[in-house]
């Protein structure tokens, strides 16, 4: 075997085995999370430990999947009916469409994962207000270039309503760490879209 491939295989392994690691001590965290979730004080408190455990959670199952073998489309699928089960207890509908096919190193597919749910916890908290109801689309597509794309869009009261950033400071970071641009906008028929274009090697599904 050529010594690239040996060395980008002891670097798979490397990575395998951080990650083995990591997750342990990523379990660890969670059980204490949701520890301090029931003994907290204030619902202000109780949400931000939510939001951290949803996050971990998040990132377990997602590495779960990418370190089973699966493409970064699979994943995605299986983490979105992470999302589907959140959203359900809002009345909110969460679908995933994928037109391409795109393969990422494992960092990066963290990164697009916790740039994904930022988003998708923005429209929870902002996108429908008063107990509204509505429709959380999450897509992915090639972008020519030697690029893909992927959106979070919902058909909620927009941005100008919401009044907020929506947490854009932290997705513009994330997407930055892929080498990524994010761009976010109100949607011509209502809600709002964010968009991460991020290199890749992607393909359109056929």
């Amino acid at each position: 075997m050529p010594d690239g491939d040996t060395a980008a295989m002891d670097q798979g392994l490397q990575y395998r085995e951080s990650w083995h690691r990591l997750k342990n001590a990523l379990q660890t965290v969670e059980i204490l999370t949701r520890r301090e979730m029931r003994a907290a004080q204030g619902d202000e408190a109780r949400r931000r430990l939510k939001y951290l455990d949803d996050n971990i959670l998040m990132l377990m199952r997602l590495n779960d999947a990418l370190n089973r073998g699966v493409d970064l489309q699979s994943a995605f699928r299986d983490v979105t009916e992470y999302w589907r089960s959140a959203c359900a207890d809002y009345g909110i509908e969460v679908r995933f469409l994928c037109g391409s096919r795109a393969a990422l190193p494992e960092r990066n597919a963290t990164s697009l994962a916790l740039l994904t749910h930022e988003a998708v916890t923005n429209c929870i908290e902002h996108a429908f207000p008063d107990g509204r109801t509505g429709l959380i689309v999450i897509s992915m597509r090639a972008d020519g270039d030697g690029h893909s794309a992927l959106e979070v869009a919902d058909d909620g009261v927009g941005i100008r309503q919401t009044g907020g950033t929506l947490g854009q400071s932290l997705m513009h970071a994330l997407a930055a760490s892929m080498d990524g641009a994010l761009s976010v906008q109100e949607r011509d028929r209502g809600g709002t879209s964010v968009v991460v274009r991020f290199p890749s090697r992607g393909q359109e599904v056929t």
